[in-house]
């Protein structure tokens, strides 16, 4: 007799389910093997009771977590009897009595360890969490512990989380140019995103990036005369007067009058004989300084009086005398408080170029009188019916005149008398209105015809040279009767650009 030597081994936790009937009634659980293995010998023969060998593996228990589905006592089927035998229909454990049959041919050669975790009829847990497809086109992808997990390459990055593998170009996109969140914008341009660096790939019109920064982006204002038609397209220096500008691309240059300018109106008169001058032509020269700020098309500021000269006159009752009255230049360079009055004034321009016109609103300068309206109001026919204004402060009536006295000038006299007295200056009341009507010829000179409305004097006393002496009413109004009526037939001007502390010298000078 050949004696056996057996080995048992246990494998704990497989979870099984048995068909108990034909009605398919399942009871499922955890069992355990042990298992037998004979060291020599053969496989026995089973007996008709459906008994497991003595050589084989005995099912010892089902530890089941689910009783059989149905199942109330034994099976209906006789024939399965003993297997079905020692089954119980309730839930809970379940002991299997019958010994389930194990191939004694079968050997186990170690311990069998099966993991308890694992659900023999279930999918693997790792991938219960992940989606149907867990791919990346641009890297790699695993599921682990139910979790898409990608891997990146090359440029490419997950921005917006594994679902869609890694989305992001970070060389070229704008919303997430070299890292993930990192925008591109461009001031005043458009972005691009170059090999993961935020670049400008184009400005908007009228701008440039000039200094090669994108943190700024395109941040010159073209079209200005710094950069006219692109970065550091400066436009030149115009000269005195002028300033540069860019208009769409173009460099030109503008007329800036903003600044001290003198004037010279000379008008063109005739009159008519009085008693005791012969009627005559000739020119009366007035100088005024022009102060004023330049805005758009216009220039608004003040006219000051600067000079006045009149005409020779000649004698009618004694042949070849002639008589001319000047208001002296020292009346207008005194200090500020003793100049005339100066008058508001405007001008309008046809552009800020050179070669546009040039209109000065009409104004009106009034020396050694005050009138209401010296624009329009009448000029009385004597000096009694004006009133008069110490202009000059010397404690006589209007502003004091001189006649002179020298190249063929005379002083005039104050009666008809063969030894008659004669007067060398007198007092004084003058008026002067005009509009000018020009073209600006550059940006510091302008030049065209003067429409003067008023050139009006009139006598108010005087001082005889040969007792220096006031004269008499008697012998101003002779004075105030003989002063030429001018009757105006042209006149012109001239204008240019001096500087802006200059005097009323400086305006003769700049126009003798």
């Amino acid at each position: 007799m050949v004696e056996k030597a057996l080995t048992k081994r246990i494998v704990p936790g497989i979870r099984v389910c048995v068909v108990l009937s034909l009605s398919f009634l399942v009871a499922c659980g955890r069992i355990e093997f042990e298992l037998s293995s004979l060291s020599n010998g053969s496989k026995d023969s089973q007996d008709g009771s459906g008994g497991a060998t003595d050589s084989g593996g005995t099912i010892r228990s089902i530890n089941g977590d689910s009783g059989m589905a149905g199942a109330s006592g034994g099976a209906s089927n006789p024939e399965k009897d003993g297997e079905n035998a020692g089954m119980s229909g309730s839930a809970g454990d379940a002991q299997v009595d019958s010994d389930v049959g194990v191939d004694s041919d079968t050997e186990v050669d170690g311990d069998v360890e099966v993991d308890s975790d694992t659900e023999v009829d279930g999918e693997d847990s790792d991938d219960a969490g992940c989606s149907a497809t867990c791919e990346n086109p641009h890297g790699t992808a695993e599921c682990i512990d139910g979790t898409c997990v990608v891997s990146c390459t090359g440029d490419y990055a997950d921005c917006d989380g594994p679902a869609n593998g890694c989305e992001t170009d970070l060389s070229a996109s704008l919303e997430n140019c070299g890292y993930c969140g990192n925008a591109c914008s461009v001031d005043n341009g458009t972005p691009i995103c170059a090999d993961g660096t935020c670049e400008i790939a184009d400005c908007d019109s009228g701008y440039d990036d000039c200094d090669g920064l994108f943190t700024n982006g395109c941040e010159t204002e073209l079209n200005t005369a710094s950069d006219c038609s692109g970065c550091g397209d400066t436009c030149p220096d115009g000269g005195e007067g002028s300033v540069p500008v860019c208009n769409a691309g173009v460099c030109s240059t503008v007329c800036d009058l903003s600044g001290t300018f003198a004037i010279k109106v000379s008008v063109d008169v005739t009159w008519e004989q009085r008693q005791w001058i012969k009627e005559g032509s000739g020119t009366v020269f007035l100088w005024s300084m022009l102060q004023g700020a330049h805005n758009g098309n216009s220039v608004t500021g003040t006219l000051l009086e600067c000079g006045v000269i009149g005409p020779r006159v000649e004698s009618k009752t004694l042949h070849g005398e002639f008589y001319r009255l000047t208001f002296p230049n020292e009346l207008f360079d005194q200090t500020t408080s003793y100049l005339p009055p100066g008058s508001a004034t405007s001008a309008t321009l046809g552009s800020a170029l050179p070669d546009a016109t040039f209109e000065l609103t009409r104004t009106s300068l009034l020396m050694g009188a005050t009138m209401t309206d010296p624009l329009d109001d009448p000029w009385p026919s004597s000096a009694s019916g004006l009133e008069d204004f110490d202009t000059d402060e010397d404690g006589n009536p209007g502003v004091s005149a001189v006649y002179a006295n020298s190249a063929g000038d005379i002083y005039p006299p104050l009666d008809s008398s063969p030894l008659h007295l004669h007067a060398s200056t007198t007092f004084a009341a003058n008026r002067a209105t005009y509009a000018l009507s020009g073209t600006l010829t550059s940006c510091t000179q302008s030049a065209g015809t003067a429409d003067v409305t008023h050139l009006d004097l009139r006598i108010f006393g005087c001082v005889r040279v040969e007792e220096s002496e006031l004269c008499d009413t008697t012998e101003a109004d002779i004075l105030d009767i003989n002063v030429p009526v001018y009757d105006i037939s042209a006149a012109s001007y001239t204008l240019v650009r001096i500087d802006d502390s200059a005097t009323c010298a400086d305006v003769r000078d700049a126009l003798p």
